[in-house]
């Protein structure tokens, strides 16, 4: 309702802005000339070349911004895809930490024992101390 009000008075202000400068100029561009042009036609006419030329540049940026938007998406898919593969990848490799920590290990052989008692040498506690 509020649209249609807005809309209303508008039109009434360029049908008051039309009566007021009805008196033809001539119009000249380039090697053309056209004469008894009203002055309100030239202003409107003008008025909407610059809204229509405003709207493609904002459509050219609204293209731009949504082909950014798209490139980030798919950027962000990707890497969503990557983070669970690797979720996977850390959940297999601790599965098979477990089994290797499960596995027995192999009985390693002492070599500082001999007999049952331990070897001598100068790095143990055992070795004779000389002052």
């Amino acid at each position: 309702m509020l649209g249609l009000i807005v809309t209303i008075i508008f039109s009434l202000e360029v049908a008051y802005f039309a009566l007021q400068n009805s008196s033809g100029v001539p119009l000249r561009f380039v090697n053309y000339q056209l004469t008894g042009i009203p002055i309100y036609i030239v202003v409107i006419v003008s008025i909407l070349a610059g809204v229509l030329m405003s709207w493609f540049i904002s459509a050219l940026n609204s293209a731009s911004y949504f082909m950014s938007l798209r490139s980030k998406d798919s950027t962000i898919n990707r890497d969503k895809k990557e983070m669970q593969e690797m979720k996977i990848r850390l959940k297999n490799l601790e599965v098979e930490n477990e089994k290797l920590r499960d596995q027995k290990r192999p009985i390693v052989k002492d070599d500082r024992v001999e007999d049952g008692k331990p070897k001598s040498n100068i790095f143990s506690s055992t070795a004779p101390r000389r002052v």
